[in-house]
């Protein structure tokens, strides 16, 4: 029979299953470790089989090298392993083997999980509007927007803006992910011009000092999103001339009013926008608390509709000529309770109101219709009813009368 599948457990923590394996030998697998498998990373167990009488693993080369004293965690610590390219390892688990094999503990399980269901319903929303630029707003380690370099094949650049320093230039995901990055294969040429990387350089919060030479970039700025985003984006329409059709905001998990920011801000230039809100408050003063409690539905819930229906008042984007498409999406619940998503897509507005005006055309001729329909048969209703009636009475008043008539002429007569 054949034999049982050895399991490597590929979380984040460093209990990695270490082998000396060359590319010309296969050694036995060590102890595998007993610890229970975690729900949320259980898809990141990597199974291999062997059919030999005694079970092998894949022949790889891991060997961690030596940690510096002065700089246990610098880039030339770190062991980088080949990306697995086998068509039994999806892109999700190929790109979660390399942050774990480079040793990059941020984004952490959980985040990562979250900031790949966001990409995916992104990427899909948007996959034809062909984006240059990603704006990742409070994107910390920038996990999500390296995402979208990847899953978006127009998307060039992409810029982290949030005042926390997680990493460094060339670290973290960008070292992990460099691979996926620069891969140029679904690439297309609708990205940006060539003048446009020659940009920022003179902008002191940009991680950004090396030009690679026209492959995907993901730069950080350590800014907060009410000056940082709001420079991003002039710069990158006023400047760099980028079409605002072509330019993505997005934020995972921006708290509280910072969501409601990031949009306010992204529709003040007529760009696309995309937020999954977290940590909701009701600013109103509680009344909308108090009603989500009668409605028995969450507050967060609530927010977040709120936040869509601002979207799509009739004067916002009105100054930028566009107005806004606006759908909510959900993820997988189990990753995270906030998991709905608002997906804001900018339309040319006199195109929109053609569509919308034709129609509100279309629906008011068949409410014109029914309602005609429904007060005339009610008209016509009530005017047999009375035809009825008047018919009855005058039959009756002419038998009164007649009866009358006779009744009066006898007893005149018997008078005379």
């Amino acid at each position: 029979s054949a034999p049982e599948p050895n399991v490597t457990r590929m979380s984040s923590t460093n209990t990695i299953l270490q082998s000396n394996v060359t590319s010309s030998s296969v050694a036995t697998p060590t102890t595998t470790p007993t610890a229970p498998m975690n729900t949320i990373s259980s898809q990141y167990y990597v199974t291999s089989t062997s059919a030999a009488s005694t079970p092998t693993i894949p022949t790889i080369t891991i060997n961690p090298p030596p940690q510096s004293s002065s700089s246990p965690r610098s880039r030339s610590s770190r062991t980088k392993s080949p990306t697995k390219s086998s068509k039994s390892y999806t892109l999700e688990e190929r790109l979660f083997h390399a942050l774990h094999t480079s040793k990059i503990n941020g984004p952490s399980i959980k985040e990562f999980k979250e900031c790949w269901a966001f990409a995916n319903v992104v990427q899909n929303y948007y996959k034809k509007e062909k984006i240059d630029l990603v704006l990742d707003v409070a994107g910390g380690h920038g996990a999500l927007g390296a995402l979208l370099l990847i899953l978006l094949s127009s998307s060039k650049n992409s810029v982290v803006i949030d005042p926390a320093v997680l990493t460094t230039d060339g670290g973290g995901v960008q070292y992990a992910w460099s691979e996926f990055l620069n891969h140029k294969g679904k690439q297309d040429n609708s990205s940006m011009d060539d003048d446009d990387d020659d940009d920022d350089d003179d902008n002191d919060n940009h991680d950004d000092s090396h030009d690679d030479g026209g492959k995907k970039k993901l730069v950080y700025r350590h800014e907060c999103l009410r000056t940082g985003l709001r420079d991003e984006l002039h710069q990158a329409i006023n400047v760099k001339k980028i079409s605002s059709k072509k330019i993505l905001v997005v934020a995972c998990h921006a708290c509280q009013h910072l969501s409601d920011e990031t949009l306010e801000i992204a529709c003040n230039y007529g760009v696309h926008v995309a937020v999954m809100p977290c940590c909701q408050k009701d600013l109103s003063g509680g009344s909308f608390k108090e009603f989500s409690k009668k409605m028995k539905m969450s507050v967060g819930t609530l927010m977040d509709v709120l936040a869509a229906g601002k979207v799509m008042s009739w004067t916002n984007g009105r100054n930028k000529g566009v107005k806004y498409q606006v759908k909510m999406k959900t993820i997988d619940e189990k990753i995270t309770p906030q998991n709905r998503i608002i997906l804001c897509k900018a339309k040319n507005r006199a195109d929109v109101n053609k569509k919308e005006k034709e129609t509100i055309r279309k629906a008011h001729e068949k409410l014109s219709k029914a309602y005609h329909r429904a007060h005339s048969n009610t008209s016509k209703q009530v005017g047999h009813y009375y035809d009825k009636v008047n018919s009855k009475v005058c039959v009756k008043s002419l038998g009164v009368g007649l009866l009358t008539g006779i009744v009066a002429s006898m007893v005149l007569s018997k008078r005379k």
